[in-house]
């Protein structure tokens, strides 16, 4: 898994000042992201026994993709609620 990045480095790209608001923008986006990992399990169980198998498997590392990044922006959220001053980490 990858590191979730540095609460500095999340305020930087999100352009938001506040550790808050930008944990909350980034758990926004880990919803719209759910629902794309929705749409993909979906499509995988209306495809499952397809005669392609390589189509299962693409759509089951997406899947699995989108729940690692769920989790890291889950993660990133996180630190950004537990340090209120991003430049003292």
């Amino acid at each position: 898994m990858s590191r979730a990045g540095a609460p500095r480095e999340w305020l930087m790209f999100t352009g938001i000042r506040n550790s808050e608001d930008a944990a909350a923008e980034l758990i926004r986006l880990v919803k719209r992201i759910d629902e794309a990992g929705d749409l993909v399990q979906y499509v995988l169980r209306n495809l499952a026994g397809c005669p392609s198998d390589d189509t299962e498997e693409m759509l089951r590392v997406a899947r699995s993709a989108i729940n690692e990044a769920i989790e890291n922006l889950q993660g990133a959220a996180g630190e950004l609620r537990r340090c209120p001053d991003p430049d003292v980490a």
